[in-house]
């Protein structure tokens, strides 16, 4: 077969809604993040990751070196933007016949959803990792995928599961909100056997399992191998039943639930309003479908969707379950773009006697997409802020270093303080927005070395945290003044010492 001929082949088995679906991606992702897609707006830890090899097996992130290695190892704004993008709309297929959409404007708002959710906003900050996390999200969505068409897709499924772990393990509350919402709309919309429908929890939990102890494996392995230990970030080296608190964790689901569609209530916007307006609707549809539709004389599907509705928000937080010392961010929330789907659903599904609700879902959506669009871009916008004031902090201590007598006899370096506004995490606009910053990049020695070698040219050795501290006992050092006064630069032996902050 030809070149061609694979490509007519290709052609004539794919379908016109898939297209929708992956154009739809990208457009509304240009929408976004064009403006991130195009220009190098770094945040604090990728001050540190302009090259990396992304080798966080210390992170239980065994395979993500081999996820980002497809774009290189550099931080490329456009060619992980792109990338990420395309996975998202390969996502936005699998979820076209997961749900089996019909509609056209459905599948247009599901790719505008997946594509301009904060999540996706909130990684693209962190756009050197971006592009390996959503292809372990596309790869876990498959998993699903497999599992569903097939009888014995969940054989195959459980290896692109575990990679999908290997990758970004926060995932894994996507693909249960996935199975979820699936079992809701074919206990809410279709006519499917209680018992076909256990029969696929059977297979999903084959797969779920299996692909765990794969992944476990995998990691324990490499762990092994690079002679590593895994790190106490997020309690990852403390996961596992053992650390089971189910009344703190359930406590815990639910506020972060509530706190992802409303915010602080004392600083609720527009977001939270849609929010609220979506949540109220999706309970009115919901219950109105089960009046009409009798669903209430079926006491098991109305059973099986109540408990599968209620368990929503734990399976959204479900790390909490195996590690309370877990917080919970942006980055680790894209499962809830799900809801948002689910609401969609209502369109898609109903007949022409659900007109009004019809237009509710349908205008509803829209503006909720555009929210998402106008969060990324004022994202954006206080990134190049952010940046452009740290830089020029830069800029200012690279030349105040070099009218300091001696510096060019310096190797070594340590930074004493923070400048304020350089320590936060997030800015909550709302939605709390992991990865973007309102302040100054630099919180700690290492970005100050990192931007005085890749933006300056000028090369330090840092010193060891015991080093600074011995350091701090000198007179010469506890009399510095706090940047930018006069005498907040000085130099002991061959170490250049800089006080940014008391």
């Amino acid at each position: 077969m030809t070149p061609e001929q694979a490509f007519q082949s290709m052609k004539k088995h794919m379908k016109k809604e898939w297209a929708v679906c992956f154009f739809s991606v990208l457009l509304f992702g240009l929408l976004a993040h064009l403006y991130k897609l195009t220009n190098p707006l770094p945040n604090w830890d990728s001050l540190n990751n302009i090259y990396s090899s992304q080798n966080t097996i210390h992170l239980g992130r065994c395979f993500l070196t081999l996820a980002c290695g497809i774009s290189s190892y550099y931080d490329l704004p456009w060619l992980n933007g792109i990338l990420s993008l395309c996975y998202l709309g390969l996502t936005a297929v699998l979820l076209r016949e997961i749900f089996q959409i019909r509609r056209y404007s459905v599948l247009v708002l599901t790719g505008a959803l997946l594509a301009t959710f904060p999540t996706v906003t909130s990684t693209f900050a962190y756009m050197y990792t971006a592009d390996g996390y959503f292809l372990g999200m596309l790869c876990m969505t498959l998993a699903v995928y497999l599992t569903l068409r097939y009888q014995k897709g969940w054989l195959g499924g459980l290896f692109l599961l575990g990679f999908g772990y290997g990758c970004y393990q926060a995932y894994i509350t996507w693909v249960l909100l996935l199975i979820l919402f699936w079992s809701m709309t074919q206990l809410l919309f279709t006519e499917l056997p209680v018992k076909k429908l256990l029969q696929k929890w059977v297979h999903f939990a084959l797969c779920g399992i299996l692909g765990t102890m794969f992944y476990a494996v995998c990691n324990k392995i490499l762990l092994a191998v690079q002679k590593v230990s895994l790190s106490s970030y997020q309690g990852i080296d403390h996961i596992g039943l053992s650390s089971f608190q189910p009344l703190t964790a359930m406590r815990q689901c639910v506020i972060d639930f509530a706190y992802f569609f409303l915010g602080p209530l004392r600083r609720m916007n527009l977001y939270s309003y849609l929010n609220i307006l979506l949540l109220s609707c999706l309970l009115i549809f919901t219950v109105t479908h089960i009046v009409q539709e009798k669903i209430y004389q079926k006491a098991g599907r109305l059973i099986l969707f109540l408990c599968c509705a209620a368990a929503v928000p734990f399976a959204a937080f479900a790390i909490y379950f195996i590690s309370p010392s877990t917080n919970y961010h942006m980055l680790m929330m894209m499962s809830l773009c799900l809801v948002y789907i689910f609401f969609l659903l209502f369109y898609d599904r109903l007949h022409a006697a659900g007109r009004i609700r019809q237009w509710a879902v349908l205008l509803l959506t829209g503006l909720i997409v555009y929210q998402f669009i106008v969060t990324a871009n004022i994202c954006y916008q206080i990134m190049q802020r952010t940046w452009d004031r740290s830089y020029a902090v830069v800029l200012r201590l690279a030349d105040r270093i070099e009218q300091t007598d001696g510096s060019e006899q310096c190797t070594r370096m340590t930074v004493l303080g923070q400048l304020p506004d350089s320590s936060a995490l997030s800015v909550n606009l709302p939605p709390d927005m992991t990865g973007i910053i309102d302040g100054y990049l630099m919180s700690t020695p290492l970005h100050y070395q990192s931007m005085l070698d890749e933006y300056c040219g000028m090369h330090y050795e840092l010193l060891s945290d015991a080093q600074t501290e011995a350091l701090l006992e000198s007179e010469t050092v506890r009399s510095l003044s706090v940047w930018p006064q006069e005498n907040c630069i000085t130099i002991k032996d061959d170490i250049l010492i800089i006080r940014m902050g008391s």
